[in-house]
């Protein structure tokens, strides 16, 4: 990536997105017990947001998950949305 920081300093930087998903796992928050074993993501795939502010580079996670309700007499299940940040990094 190449951008200039507010001071007007150009900047590069390279994120190598395998080293920082190499676990290869879903990024959230949610307590795992109460996550929809059948079919856990709604709203399609996960998205890996990049975001540049200024001189910081952060790398993000976005998830629609379905969650099971915590008593187990309600079938019900919950959607809900995880931004949850993989790394961050300023130069």
């Amino acid at each position: 990536m190449e951008w200039n920081a507010r001071d007007g300093t150009h900047l590069t930087h390279t994120i190598d997105l395998d080293e920082v998903f190499k676990d290869r796992i879903v990024l959230h928050t949610a307590d795992p017990a109460l996550i929809y074993k059948d079919n856990p993501i709604s709203s399609g795939q996960p998205t890996i947001v990049v975001e540049v502010n200024d001189r910081t580079v952060s790398v993000n996670m976005e998830v629609g998950l379905i969650l099971v309700r915590a008593d187990p007499a309600d079938t019900g299940r919950d959607h809900s949305i995880y931004f949850t940040r993989a790394c961050s990094k300023t130069l």
